[in-house]
This record gives C-alpha cells, structure tokens and sequence, in this order.
C-alpha cells in the first residue's frame, strides 16, 4: 500500500514537472536590465510639472533583451 502510495507521488510529480509553464523565465542578465528600466525615475517632475532634460531619456531595452521577450 505504501509503494502504491509513493509510486503515485513520483508519477504525479513527473507529470507536473514536464506541464508546459504559463511563462518561460527570462535570463537573469534581462531580469535585472528589466528591474533597472522599471526603476527609473518618472519622466516629468510632477512637483514643478517640468519635463526632464533630453540626456534623462530612460536608457532602452538591449536588443538580445528584447528577443528574448519576444519568442
């Protein structure tokens, strides 16, 4: 009975573990230039209503990234 039991356990998590995921995961590289572009500052200043200066643009996703992101 407790064979059955175990025997069960290991083809349940067999199966679960080869189940397509709802999301691939990223690269850590692309993870963390994510995290950075999420984590910039807001692009106007919302006190004084004043766009920032050109050289503050947010720095844009690398192009290995954003393949990645695309398959």
């Amino acid at each position: 009975m407790r064979s059955a039991v175990v025997a069960l356990m290991v083809v349940l998590m067999a199966g679960c573990s080869s189940m397509p995921a709802g999301q691939d995961a990223v690269s850590w590289s692309c993870h963390k230039e994510l995290t950075a572009y999420r984590n910039q500052p807001p692009r106007t200043d919302e006190q004084k209503k004043e766009r920032w200066p050109p050289e503050d643009q947010p720095a844009p996703v690398s192009e290995s990234c954003a393949r990645e992101l695309s398959r």
